[in-house]
C-alpha cells in the first residue's frame, strides 16, 4: 500500500475541513453528499449512505479523516496526487 506525502495528506485534511461543517473530525451523510456536490456530482441519498458505510471503519456512522485516507490509499498510487484538484477529482473517483 502505497503512502501519501505529508503535503498530499495536508491537502487531504484541508479538503476535509472543509466538508467538516461542525469542526468535529467527522463527515456525517449530509456533510459527504455536499462534498460530492460541489465536486459536480448528484448521488442519490441512498448511494451517499452506502458510500459512508463502505468507508465507515469503525461502524460510528462517520467517515473520519483517518477512514478517508484508508479508502484513498486502497485505490491510489500517491505519485498520482500532484494537486488539490487531482486530489479532489481522485477522492470522488474512490468515494
Amino acid at each position: 500500500m502505497s503512502k501519501l506525502q505529508v503535503h498530499q495528506l495536508n491537502q487531504l485534511r484541508e479538503i476535509f475541513g472543509r466538508f467538516d461543517m461542525n469542526s468535529d473530525g467527522n463527515l456525517t451523510t449530509l456533510e459527504l453528499a455536499a462534498l460530492l456536490r460541489s465536486l459536480g456530482l448528484k448521488p442519490s441519498g441512498d448511494q451517499v449512505e452506502v458510500l459512508l458505510a463502505n468507508m465507515d471503519s469503525n461502524g460510528n456512522g462517520f467517515v473520519e479523516f483517518d477512514e478517508l485516507v484508508s479508502a484513498m490509499l486502497l485505490d491510489i498510487d500517491a505519485q498520482e496526487l500532484v494537486n488539490q484538484e487531482q486530489l479532489a477529482l481522485r477522492c470522488v473517483q474512490v468515494l
